[in-house]
């Protein structure tokens, strides 16, 4: 006979403590090993809409005066350590300075960091499996080293990392009222504006710094995205600057160097195509322009054979770059301007670089996600906003291509849909969702593209599920909502 095998129950999603905090949830019942471990009231319940209940004590009591409660979901920066973060910032220079006991910023960061309760190793562990996944512009093996010996050693932009890693792992609070535009946020956004500010060298840490922040902004839908990556590339160009006068830089930081140069691509292209207006100019509109990458270094071809996270950014980033006169040619359609490439030859360039990813494709399967979603997101963007302005019948041929871009991005968004109810959404790429989601808005407005009740009633709930880790998709859904009211009518 054989032995019997113990049965382990699991519940079908992570509990409401662990998804909050983009943290590893082994989903034991009736209690997950997390929340045991710190004596919370382990929270599967979800409503009807797919979202977690939120219960009284799924945030620690403040221990502190640096944080606050907001409610009884999550704690906030309190006004005091405010106050004496920008106090100290700003008075950096003078060796006299010292607010409420505190001379130094790294000393505070870490205080703050523990006044939140953050487990350092489970906090990297988080951002490594999820942000790091689409922003991969630091390098895992030095962060864990540095950190190792935090509690004995002065790392003050470590501390620094380590607060964004926190900011930037945040899930949409699910109080209506509880905006993402928090104060530990906006302290760190203004100490990122006062260091890049500041006289002196411009360093690599910083830049991680604010492209983190930036990355946060983006997918919280917040308007300082754009600001934010206009600072961060201004500080590339200094440090790129600065590279050519030093010859201590070591193999590390030519690489970092590199991968925050796809961010920024990335991020440029992504603020500008998620947004509904199409007005913001791109602040890295050519291939020369691009700080801290080489000039053939972003090319969409057969020799492009770089693997995992760090490829599949370099591919993105080729593929933003290939999208930018598309770009261009939006922005100048919607400030009514003429564009300075007429729109054949922009929609003639959109769709070889969508072709030549989807036969890439053919021997990397990861190459289906970001860059394949922006391609084919932009391109269905292109040909409505082509469409809505033509006067007279459509012709032929731009009605062909208008039916398949549409066929295309329909099916990206349902296999996306299914995907995401097998393997869950947390932790995966926030550029890829986003223009996956994006690009349903100009499908449902497209009033003869045949699209079942079903299909719609899927691409709600997902976009609902979107909306619940990236706070932008609730942008999306109000548009999403306004668009099947104005197809039924």
């Amino acid at each position: 006979m054989s032995a019997q095998i113990p049965l382990t129950l699991k519940a079908q999603r992570p509990c409401h403590y662990c998804a909050s905090r983009k943290q590893g949830c082994d989903r034991l019942l009736p209690k997950c090993s997390r929340c045991t471990s710190k004596s919370l009231r382990c929270d599967y319940s979800v409503h009807r809409d797919g979202r977690a209940v939120t219960r009284q004590n799924e945030a620690p009591a403040p221990s502190n005066d640096l944080v606050e409660s907001r409610g009884s979901c999550s704690l906030d920066l309190s006004a005091k350590a405010e106050s004496l973060l920008l106090r100290l910032a700003c008075d950096s220079g003078s060796e006299a300075a010292e607010f409420d006991g505190h001379s130094c910023l790294s000393e505070l960061f870490f205080k703050i960091l523990d006044a939140f309760d953050v487990d350092i190793p489970n906090l990297l562990d988080s951002y490594f499996a999820s942000v790091h996944r689409w922003v991969p512009v630091i390098e895992e093996e030095h962060i864990r080293h540095k950190c190792a010996s935090l509690e004995t050693s002065n790392h003050g932009d470590i501390t620094r990392l380590l607060l964004a890693f926190y900011i930037v792992i945040q899930f949409p609070c699910n109080h209506g009222g509880h905006s993402m535009n928090t104060r530990l946020y906006r302290t760190m956004k203004r100490l990122f504006i006062i260091d890049q500010s500041s006289p002196g060298i411009k360093d690599l840490d910083l830049l991680q710094y604010g492209i983190l922040l930036g990355a946060y902004e983006c997918s919280q839908g917040l308007e300082s995205a754009y600001t934010t990556l206009t600072l961060c590339t201004s500080l590339a160009r200094m440090i790129e600057i600065q590279s050519y006068e030093s010859s201590g830089l070591d193999s590390r930081h030519s690489e970092e160097m590199r991968l925050c140069g796809y961010a920024l691509v990335i991020l440029d292209r992504l603020i500008t195509l998620s947004r509904m207006d199409h007005c913001l100019p791109l602040l890295l509109p050519d291939k020369q322009s691009f700080p801290l990458v080489e000039e053939h270094d972003l090319e969409l071809d057969e020799g492009l054979k770089a693997y995992g996270y760090v490829g599949r950014m370099r591919i993105t980033a080729t593929v933003a770059q290939s999208i930018s006169d598309a770009l261009v040619y939006l922005r100048c359609c919607r400030l009514g301007r003429t564009p300075p490439v007429d729109y054949y030859t922009v929609d003639s360039s959109a769709q070889a670089a969508l072709l030549t990813l989807l036969r890439l494709s053919e021997e990397k399967a990861f190459l289906n996600c970001e860059p394949t979603s922006m391609a084919i997101s932009t391109l269905m963007i292109l040909r409505t906003t082509y469409d809505r302005s033509r006067n007279g019948p459509r012709d032929p041929k731009d009605a062909t291509a208008l039916w398949s871009i549409a066929s295309m991005s329909l099916e990206m968004c349902l296999s996306a849909a299914d995907f995401i109810r097998c393997n869950g959404i947390e932790n995966l790429s926030f550029v890829g969702l986003c223009c996956v989601w994006r690009a349903v808005l100009p499908l449902v407005g497209l009033k003869e593209f045949q699209i079942s009740a079903q299909e719609l009633e899927t691409l709600r709930s997902e976009l609902e599920r979107f909306s619940s880790c990236w706070a932008i998709g609730v942008v999306f859904l109000q548009h999403f909502d306004q668009l099947v009211h104005l197809r039924s009518l």
